[in-house]
């Protein structure tokens, strides 16, 4: 085979702007590596460091597959497809997917973020309300001890962080009576978005049969006793509607 002697203008060209591997320049020359990389140092022409024939051949195998900005962003932030999924569809590592999402500008969703909008399984809902459920308990509020202070002066017995429903979590529950009580703090309950969540939780709640208690911040700090002496007053009314004493189950959240 007859070897063809490229120019060193050449050489620059087809491996600066044409991005041409030395590979693919040997092959088109028809000397081997060893004899193109003399001609290099020849030539005076400066090779590619590690990253950049890296990066050289990441963006060789995305236009490969035919991975765009574009097309990632409206799979990912519209479609909402996960990265797994992605990674699957165009046939890269996950590493590699992220890798590209970088170089890109985007950033990974949260969990949170990439669950917003899917429709969740009432299963689904519940082991979220569980969990949480789980990581509350102990954690209470000042507020909520002020309440549960004054429940156990009275030896008023009740469930705290008690999942209702699958619909919410009560800071202060009593299960057989249908009484769901909640603490709320001045300044986030008091804000659009959340009056809408709370008028909502107490319509659901009520459609179930459960009388709900809410009771502001400054309220129960003034007047803690006035607010558990309407907790018994409540309580009784319901119980003399017919509703048995609970037998209260082992290692149960009680005061």
């Amino acid at each position: 085979m007859e070897k063809v002697s490229l120019p060193s203008d050449f050489l620059q060209k087809a491996y600066w702007f044409e991005n041409k591997s030395l590979r693919e320049l040997a092959v088109l020359s028809r000397h081997d590596v060893k004899t193109l990389l003399k001609n290099f140092n020849a030539c005076r022409i400066r090779r590619r460091n590690i990253n950049e024939s890296w990066r050289l051949r990441r963006e060789k195998k995305r236009k490969a597959i035919g991975l765009t900005e574009e097309a990632l962003r409206e799979k990912y932030f519209v479609e909402r497809r996960s990265i797994a999924t992605l990674a699957k569809e165009f046939g890269i590592h996950k590493k590699t997917l992220l890798r590209y999402m970088r170089e890109f500008g985007m950033r990974p969703m949260t969990k949170s973020e990439a669950s917003l909008g899917k429709p969740k399984s009432a299963s689904h809902r519940k082991n979220i309300i569980l969990s949480i459920s789980k990581r509350l308990i102990g954690k209470d509020t000042s507020i909520e001890r002020l309440i549960e202070e004054e429940l156990a002066a009275r030896e008023i017995g009740h469930y705290k962080q008690y999942p209702v429903a699958s619909i919410c979590v009560a800071d202060k529950a009593f299960p057989d009576e249908k009484i769901a009580v909640f603490c709320d703090g001045d300044y986030w309950h008091s804000l659009p978005k959340w009056k809408e969540r709370d008028k909502r939780i107490n319509q659901q709640l009520r459609k179930r049969g459960w009388t709900v208690l809410r009771f502001w911040e400054k309220d129960i700090k003034c007047a803690a006793r006035k607010i558990v002496d309407e907790i018994e007053r409540v309580l009784r009314r319901k119980r003399k509607m017919g509703s048995r004493p609970r037998k209260w189950k082992k290692n149960a959240a009680l005061f």
